[in-house]
Formats: structure tokens, C-alpha cells, sequence
């Protein structure tokens, strides 16, 4: 049996609620997964700059620092990791913004956790790389 390599993931939002059930959703949903949260880019910055991060999960409209200013510094100082942008805010000028920042995964709120979960689950190979295990791109 191959052996699953725990992901950690760090989900950014302003909104407490939402931020901490959707951290216990995903907790309950895969166990393989080591959910950190942060409440706007600032402090996801200070997460990335102390702990490794496979993968980063954010809002845009947040205080301190958006989720835009977060992807911009992310893509200068954290290029490997992918990042899944939830907002309730898409449209044409939103995703070309998010694609010049290297953005690919986008989810729209209200979200389905699960359907969050699928999409982080074919970002993120749970299984080490040439193993056999579930496929998808590589952090």
C-alpha cells in the first residue's frame, strides 16, 4: 500500500465564521490534510515565512493585506505553491487579473466544500511523485 504524504494547506479569509468551518470541513473531509488559517495576507505571509505550505486557498476582498497583494508578493517570493482563489466577486477583469498572478484554480462563493476539496485534491498529489498514487500537479 502506498503511503499518503500529508498536505498542508493555508486557507486566508477575513471572514472568522467562514474561515473556521470551512478549516473544519476540509479537516473532516480528508486527513491527510494539515489545515492552517490566516485572516488576510499579512499574516498568510507570516505563515508562509515560518512553515511550509503545500498549498494556499484565499479570498481577494480582505483588510491589511488582499488576497491580490498576497498573490502578488506570493508570486515573487513563494512561486512553486499553487493557489486556489475563492471569491463571490468573478468576472472577465477578475480572472485576466488573477491569470498575470498565476492564478489557474478558481472557486466561486457560496462554495461546496467538497467541490473544494476536488479541486485541491487535483492540485495536490496525496501520493509522492511516480508512485502510482492519485496525479496532478506537483508544488
Amino acid at each position: 500500500m502506498e503511503k499518503i504524504v500529508p498536505k498542508t494547506i493555508l486557507i486566508v479569509d477575513d471572514e472568522q465564521r467562514f474561515l473556521t468551518l470551512l478549516a473544519e470541513e476540509l479537516r473532516v473531509c480528508d486527513k491527510h490534510f494539515c489545515i492552517l488559517t490566516a485572516e488576510n495576507g499579512d499574516r498568510a505571509l507570516k505563515v508562509l515565512e515560518s512553515t511550509p505550505v503545500d498549498l494556499v486557498v484565499t479570498d481577494l476582498r480582505m483588510p491589511v493585506m488582499d488576497g491580490y497583494d498576497l498573490l502578488s508578493h506570493m508570486k515573487k517570493r513563494y512561486p512553486g505553491i499553487p493557489v486556489i482563489v475563492m471569491s463571490a466577486f468573478f468576472h472577465s477583469e477578475v480572472a485576466a487579473r488573477l491569470r498575470d498572478l498565476g492564478v489557474s484554480q478558481c472557486i466561486e462563493k457560496p462554495l461546496s466544500v467538497n467541490a473544494l476539496e476536488e479541486m485541491i485534491l487535483l492540485t495536490l498529489p496525496l501520493f509522492p511523485e511516480g508512485s502510482g498514487g492519485v496525479k496532478g500537479a506537483t508544488t
